[in-house]
């Protein structure tokens, strides 16, 4: 028995070799699902897929904000990272009497003033070349020479300057904020 079936624009079309029959239509019933069913598989594939490649570049994203540039190659490829710095210098504030601050207004206001200062010690890090570590509650943490190879005298006065811009921001903050 020979069957052969063909989907033009007008529908189904099957053709019988045994009677030489020509049907209009899916007899059967089974092709309008199977074809609605590869729909819906090609879209759940096709959005499976951008949500892959979305959640890489968040991913890459990530990695960029915490890492530093030259690091980036050996961490995607999923290879270990390190060099030798001949002269490290870190920068470590921490805001004074924070706690009895913190105590004495509301979280909002204290956050508001930690993102504003933050966000300020953010450009000072980009003006003076020097690569943010962390910032943890009120603390914040930076070197110099790191991931750029600095000599010791230029990495101490890197660093210097920054505590300098760091404390002329701190100070504007407190009048601004009050605290």
């Amino acid at each position: 028995r020979l069957v052969l079936d063909v989907a033009p624009v007008n529908g189904w079309l099957t053709v019988s070799g045994e009677e030489g029959e020509i049907r209009h239509g899916d007899p059967t019933g089974w092709k309008e699902p199977l074809l609605v069913t590869l729909v819906f598989l090609s879209l759940f594939l096709a959005m499976t897929l951008l949500l892959f490649v979305v959640n890489k570049r968040r991913h890459q994203m990530l990695l960029q904000s915490v890492l530093p540039t030259k690091v980036l190659p050996y961490v995607e490829r999923g290879r270990n990272f390190c060099e030798l710095m001949p002269s490290v210098t870190v920068l470590f504030s921490d805001i004074v009497s924070y706690t009895n601050i913190s105590a004495e207004h509301p979280a909002m206001e204290i956050l508001n003033m930690l993102n504003h200062l933050f966000a300020q010690f953010d450009n000072l890090v980009e003006k003076h070349h020097v690569y943010k570590v962390d910032t943890i509650g009120d603390a914040f943490m930076c070197a110099s020479g790191i991931p750029y190879a600095l000599d010791a005298v230029e990495g101490a006065e890197s660093a210097a300057n920054m505590a300098l811009d760091m404390i002329t921001v701190s100070v504007a903050s407190r009048a601004r904020h009050g605290h």
